[in-house]
């Protein structure tokens, strides 16, 4: 008895910590609205939107996102369909201006000849844009902002909802013994 004591008070913490791991994405996803700014408001930095160029591809940061040219004669605004983890890939290896951080790029077709893109580059938080992209235009969304706080943001909602799934396990183990114990109870 007293080695399934000891078995538990080693796999309990141990089945809790490796429980956390799964809440972290739930929580970043949770609280990543507030990462959300408007295009208008003005911040230190600046809108980036990605350029293709036949093989390469490269970030241009624009300081007014509303006044953005069409693209250079051969370049599009658009990531050629099941290219967009061989054009981060890309990003990251050919930046040489950002060293302690990397560009993180999502993309998704809205409709034909248009496509939702997320581009920011991330380090010690993370800061870019989400604009929906033609071939020749762009139209800026939203700006995505936030400082290397915002691990002390959903690291303790990961935790706090980690905590809750296991009050409703430890409490659903108690009513089932409780309910057992009383079953088998004389009247």
């Amino acid at each position: 008895m007293r080695g399934i004591r000891i078995g538990l008070a080693v796999l309990v913490p141990v089945a809790f910590l490796g429980s956390c791991v799964p809440m972290i994405p739930l929580a970043a996803w949770l609280t990543d609205s507030t990462t959300l700014r408007p295009v208008d408001q003005a911040y230190p930095f600046p809108f980036p939107i990605l350029v293709i160029r036949g093989t390469e591809a490269s970030v241009e940061e624009i300081d007014h996102p509303h006044d953005i040219p069409p693209p250079p004669a051969g370049a599009s605004y658009l990531v050629p369909d099941g290219q967009a983890k061989a054009v981060e890939r890309y990003l990251r290896e050919h930046d040489s201006i950002h060293h302690k951080s990397a560009w993180v790029l999502r993309v998704a077709p809205t409709s034909s000849g248009r496509q939702r893109i997320e581009l920011f580059l991330m380090g010690d938080g993370y800061w870019g844009g989400v604009y929906e992209a033609t071939a020749t235009s762009i139209t800026p969304l939203y700006r995505r902002i936030t400082g290397a706080g915002y691990a002390l943001v959903f690291g303790p909602l990961a935790l706090g909802l980690n905590v809750a799934l296991w009050a409703i396990l430890a409490a659903s183990i108690w009513g089932i013994r409780r309910y057992r114990g009383a079953a088998q109870q004389p009247r």
